[in-house]
């Protein structure tokens, strides 16, 4: 099986729903241009994605304990898992609304839903500002403190042993 290249942040089969004729593969939905304001039809495996989107980039990664990195296409697997898992769940309570969910199936619906809010362009981008806001405020209760500073600077310095830094007595 191929890599998936398009990175759906609204996953296909949601997409298709809103199709017609809806949920088939060939299914059609509309897109707005919203500066041309023009609506054509387009397939749901155009729309809502981005090329590697979610691709891990190991270049900003390093190993812990000698661990391997994990494939770059990680992410989108572990997401295309959580929606093949939650797909029929979604499918089985709009085709019976008063039907009540088991729990299995509840566990499967609340990982997908989790998902959603940060696996958008403006999700990823809010993650990203909360991980600088937390670094900037970890920087600044690090290096308020200039004794703290200098402990931890000297933690990883090599303690000088040679016959002319060591005073006699």
């Amino acid at each position: 099986m191929s890599e998936a290249v398009i990175h759906h942040y609204v996953p296909q089969f949601l997409l298709r729903r809103f199709g017609r004729p809806p949920k088939l593969l060939k299914t059609k939905v509309a897109r707005l241009d919203i500066a041309s304001g023009e609506l054509r039809a387009s397939n749901p495996r155009n729309e809502a994605g981005k090329r590697f989107f979610y691709r891990l980039d190991h270049a900003d990664m390093e190993t812990l304990g000698g661990r391997d990195l994990p494939h770059p296409n990680e992410v989108e697997k572990l997401l295309s898992r959580i929606e093949t898992d939650a797909a029929p769940v979604i499918e089985q309570l709009v085709a019976s609304p008063g039907r009540e969910a088991e729990l299995e199936q509840l566990v499967k619906l609340s990982n997908f839903v989790s998902t959603l809010l940060h696996r958008t362009p403006d999700g990823r981008a809010d993650l990203a500002a909360a991980d600088a806001e937390i670094q900037r405020l970890a920087a600044l209760e690090v290096f308020s403190d200039p004794d703290a500073v200098r402990r931890g600077m000297d933690q990883g310095r090599p303690r000088r042993t040679c016959s002319r830094c060591v005073t006699g007595s």
